[in-house]
């Protein structure tokens, strides 16, 4: 083990010299201007402003906005050169000769905030309390030891995981190639969404970790997991109904299945079961993800543009055949999901390697 300082006693401490500056403010700065210079917040780079406070290397560590609690998430992150930072992030820097930037960077990002931050739903780490938090305090030397085999470690770990987040792209286009060869069929007869659906979009409404109904939001079409429910009389769907993403970044996103009361965000089309497949007509939609979702209407928030989404022609072989299909796409599915989890696993079983070496880094175990 390591002596232990201060945080407040080994890094200087630059706050003062934050200043936050309104997007809309940035915006007319930054208009018709040739050099511009990165703007930083919490936890990333939030645009470009036309000037800079700090020209140096520092540590920026969240102040809030930060899942603080979660370990896999990063609370700090390294810049350099000509840059301006807001008030959501505390700005350190190692004492020369005595901390490492790096090193101080990594143990930000392993350190455990429970206790240390205040707040409920927005958690803050306040600067007093920062100051306070105790940090292992090698050699400098040491220090850089350590920066140099967890960077060569971290290394390894990155290309591991870019391979399997290629992998995880092989297979979504794998199942994107199959829905485009299934549905290219031109012997099919052929109608438009709006001649054989209603669409009713969602409402607003009340909800909470209990309620009568459950509660169905554009999360739960990627998770099928019901995790709030709602007392209120709202738009209700029923497992034979086809979910779409309506508003939002993932607009175009279609889920079935389910059963419960629509949020806001969403909206239900309506099949009549007796002469088409809603899972049919709802793996078609799925398949025009990327058209649906790149042709949206609104700035700020995307939504989906509902005379797209009725005119699209939608091939319809006999009910029988639908259901045929439907069938093959879910074995063909179901095996493609097999691959996608256990790469998901393996990247997890990385991620929480990374974090096993950066806990033996602090307790004097890596060098």
């Amino acid at each position: 083990m390591y002596p232990t300082k201060k945080l407040g006693e080994v890094c200087e401490i630059l706050d003062n010299k934050r200043i936050p500056i309104s997007s809309k403010e940035r915006e007319k700065r930054i208009a018709n201007k040739g050099i511009l210079y990165p703007y930083y917040g919490a936890t990333q780079q939030n645009g470009f402003i036309d000037d800079y406070i700090f020209d140096e290397e520092l540590v920026l560590l969240g102040e809030d906005g930060v899942d603080f609690l979660n370990p896999k998430k990063t609370k700090a992150y390294l810049i350099s050169g000509k840059t301006w930072v807001n008030n959501h992030a505390h700005v350190l820097k190692g004492l020369d000769g005595i901390l490492n930037n790096t090193f101080l960077l990594h143990f930000l990002n392993i350190f455990d905030y429970f206790g240390i931050v205040s707040g409920t739903t927005r958690l803050k780490l306040n600067q007093s309390a920062m100051k306070n938090i105790p940090i292992p305090l090698p050699p400098l030397s040491t220090q850089k030891l350590i920066v140099e085999k967890l960077d060569a470690i971290f290394s390894e770990i990155e290309k591991s995981k870019n391979l399997l987040e290629k992998n995880l792209k092989n297979v979504d286009e794998m199942n994107k190639s199959v829905l485009e060869k299934i549905f290219a069929n031109e012997e099919w007869e052929r109608k438009k969404l709006r001649e054989v659906c209603e669409i009713k979009k969602g409402k607003k409404v009340n909800y909470s970790e209990q309620g009568k109904y459950n509660y169905i939001d554009i999360g739960i079409l990627r998770t099928n997991i019901i995790e709030q429910y709602t007392n209120d009389e709202g738009i209700f769907c029923n497992k034979n109904d086809i979910l779409i993403a309506w508003d939002g970044s993932k607009s175009g996103t279609v889920g079935f299945g389910l059963e419960g009361v629509i949020g806001s965000t969403l909206a239900k089309i309506t099949i009549d079961t007796k002469m088409f497949s809603s899972e049919f007509i709802g793996k078609f939609l799925q398949g025009n993800f990327d058209y649906l979702n790149k042709n949206t209407s609104g700035a700020a928030i995307p939504h989906l543009r509902k005379d797209i989404l009725i005119n699209l022609e939608i091939p319809l072989p006999p009910l029988e055949t639908q259901k045929n299909i439907v069938s093959y796409l879910d074995n063909i599915f179901a095996e493609n999901q097999k691959l996608k989890n256990l790469y998901h696993a393996q990247i997890k079983n990385l991620d929480e390697m990374k974090q096993s070496f950066l806990k033996k880094a602090f307790a004097g175990e890596l060098v």
